[in-house]
């Protein structure tokens, strides 16, 4: 059987990727991409044990699911939190901030490993030797990683075929994660529940449009311009058309399906979609880029409170604020507490989302 592509890979294999990345992107949120993972990498690895588990670092809680089932249950994800510090996949994430599918075997000896809390609590039990995880970088507060573990050391063909999915699985997760932000934040405001549910496409194969909605329909001409009959606008159509061509008839791995992002000065269209194979579902979500203070005065904060909120709006840290409004990082925390206390939210993620809201009313209001 000939290789294909520079991972070196079969064609069997390389269908197997295939077939896996054309659904890798309908899952929209990490539950359901945690369900499609397990079930379908399996057919990547048949000898793979499959683990997906997220932690909370500031809560240091956290849980698993697995397949087989068994390496994920309540005792095992106690353990997951007490050892999984020194497993030498989450040390290499630690100190590089690399997300990719690494190896024990790449990174320790198997003796160094099995001296390892992790191999001992959770590997020998199951006569697991080694490990190749995927660990991706904090969203809204979860640290998640998709693991696989085997009986013997990884090869580089299976090491090959977890290279070749792992940009796709990063840029899933995070698709998955904020579209499931989006949905938990909009139940804040009818408003916000309007932005999110009502701009909504969805079109056929052909890219012909089915329904949409006219939250959706004002988004698309107001970023996109005309449009004719029931196609999308020229430019939509073509970055979709683009975008399924490579998932359905590669000859090469295709790029990750990352949203459409179209900037204007103070806000930005984001424009993700799901797939289906014989639909499409396009989901937009415009963003507020720049929080003028004075549009927050009906939240009532003061006018340095509302500033900080205007750049917490903005996606700034409090280091970043600090920097920009020249005071100490302990006074912006301070100032933070209080902005959240004051609200009556529980984080800056619900804090943002009144901040974004009420500059969309000041606006409204100003152009009425």
């Amino acid at each position: 059987m000939g290789r294909t592509g520079s991972y070196g890979l079969t064609r069997r294999d390389f269908e197997r990727v295939l077939e896996f990345l054309q659904g890798l992107y309908r899952p929209a949120s990490p539950e359901a991409l945690t369900g499609y993972f397990l079930e379908s990498a399996s057919k990547l690895l048949p000898a793979g044990h499959f683990t997906v588990a997220w932690v909370r670092p500031a809560s240091r809680t956290g849980g698993s699911r697995s397949n087989p089932p068994e390496l994920s249950t309540p005792e095992m994800d106690e353990k997951m939190l007490a050892s999984g510090d020194d497993c030498p996949t989450f040390v290499y994430f630690r100190n590089t901030g690399l997300s990719k599918f690494i190896a024990a075997s790449q990174i320790v000896t198997t003796a160094d490993f099995r001296r390892t809390n992790y191999y001992n609590e959770m590997g020998r039990r199951f006569g697991l030797n080694d490990v190749c995880a995927l660990h991706l970088p904090p969203l809204s507060g979860e640290v998640a990683m998709f693991a696989v573990t085997l009986e013997r050391t990884f090869s580089s063909r299976h090491k090959s075929l977890l290279d070749t999915i792992e940009v796709h699985l990063s840029q899933a997760y995070r698709n998955a994660r904020q579209t499931a932000d989006l949905t938990e934040n909009a139940g804040r405001a009818q408003r916000a529940l309007d932005k999110l549910h009502s701009a909504v496409v969805f079109v056929d194969a052909r890219r012909n449009i089915k329904f949409e909605t006219p939250r959706a329909s004002a988004l698309i001409t107001e970023y996109f311009g005309a449009r004719s009959g029931d196609r999308l606008s020229e430019p939509l159509d073509f970055w979709l058309a683009r975008a399924d061509a490579e998932l359905r008839k590669a000859t090469d791995l295709p790029g990750s399906r990352s949203p459409l992002i179209i900037e204007r000065s103070d806000r930005r269209l984001i424009v993700r979609v799901f797939s289906e194979p014989e639909e499409h579902m396009l989901v937009f979500e415009e963003q507020r880029t720049k929080v003028d203070a004075d549009s927050l005065a009906p939240l009532g904060l003061t006018k340095r409170q509302s500033e900080i909120l205007g750049y917490i709006a903005m996606g700034k840290t409090n280091l970043e604020i600090a920097i920009i409004l020249d005071i100490s990082r302990r006074t912006v925390d301070k100032l933070v507490q209080q902005i959240l206390l004051r609200l009556n939210v529980e984080n800056r993620t619900s804090a943002a989302t009144m901040a974004l809201e009420c500059a969309v009313d000041f606006t409204r209001r100003l152009k009425g």
